[in-house]
């Protein structure tokens, strides 16, 4: 059984409704907050939390995957960030189409790596580029990980989030 990682299987169990009931205590969907409050966290939530009348407390799988989160090797783990090279490229034909491309080099055969909008950032259209590291053996495999975004006309560059910080892309 694969361990559970913040990005995958935790943070998404938070909704929307969610965050803004407990915004005055923690944020629900940035992780050093819920790491800190882990076991308030899953304490609750197997008992009383969310209340019934926000959708009543977390099914008993869901209170177990977090506990396997919290306890774990590693204990409250996240993905990795890749790393690549990125080119954004606006479609000649449909001018609210961008073609958003990493160059990466793969670690393994079976790990994967993929670009998604960035749940961390307030800033439109920044991406972040997930790494999700397998267990058999290591072989450099280079790759292209892309993706046909609609961004409109108006935006002249992305930002991609990856091991080496943040980086403008300008879309050409």
């Amino acid at each position: 059984m694969k361990n559970p990682v913040w990005e995958l299987n935790i943070r998404p169990m938070f909704r929307a409704l969610d965050r803004r009931g407990m915004l005055w205590r923690l944020d629900l969907w940035k992780y050093e907050d819920v790491r800190k409050l882990a076991a308030k966290i899953v304490n609750r939530a197997a008992k009383d939390m969310p209340p019934l009348d926000r959708g009543g407390p977390w099914p008993k799988e869901w209170v177990d995957l977090f506990r396997r989160w919290m306890t774990a090797t590693p204990p409250f783990a996240r993905l990795d960030l890749a790393t690549g090279k990125y080119t954004a490229v606006r479609d000649a034909a449909q001018r609210d189409h961008v073609k958003v491309t990493a160059t990466v080099v793969r670690p393994s055969p079976e790990s994967q790596i993929w670009f998604e909008e960035d749940p961390e950032s307030s800033v439109p259209f920044t991406y972040v580029l997930y790494l999700a590291k397998a267990t058999d053996p290591p072989q450099d495999i280079p790759d292209e990980i892309d993706d046909d975004i609609v961004i409109p006309e108006s935006v002249t560059a992305i930002a991609m989030r990856a091991a080496g910080g943040i980086e403008r892309v300008p879309i050409t």
